[in-house]
């Protein structure tokens, strides 16, 4: 986003990986229960015909999510297991919370401004000027 007339003309983005699927395999698929629904949104005599959307309820944490990206009902339910994995691991990393947030002050606080890596310039962020680094 380019902001003309603005003074701070410096970005900073942070990027995390989303982690692998094989990292769920701890998720019991017995504590799952599955049910199928109709899917909401656009897609016509399709959607309005077909139970493809999947909500899946993980009963020993009361967790529940939903999943109808997909248009079958298979792919929303491997869908849904992930998301709920996801969602399993945040919620076992909330204990965590402090760890991290000190971790990311201290980053914050050490990192070098003034030095960038990459420069990009104008509405398209077209690279100017490659640093060292």
């Amino acid at each position: 986003m380019h902001r003309p007339g603005h003074k701070r003309q410096n970005w900073f983005v942070g990027v995390s990986l989303a982690p692998e699927p094989e990292a769920f395999a701890d998720l019991n698929e017995a504590d799952i229960d599955y049910q199928a629904m109709r899917a909401s949104g656009p897609g016509g005599q399709h959607v309005n015909k077909t139970d493809s959307a999947v909500r899946a309820h993980h009963r020993p944490t009361g967790l529940v999510t939903t999943a109808q990206e997909q248009r079958s009902q298979h792919a929303n339910r491997k869908l849904a297991r992930l998301k709920l994995a996801i969602m399993l691991e945040q919620l076992r990393g909330q204990s965590q919370d402090e760890t991290r947030r000190a971790q990311w002050q201290k980053n914050h606080r050490d990192l070098e401004r003034g030095n960038p890596v990459r420069v990009y310039v104008g509405t398209r962020f077209e690279l100017r000027r490659r640093g060292s680094g």
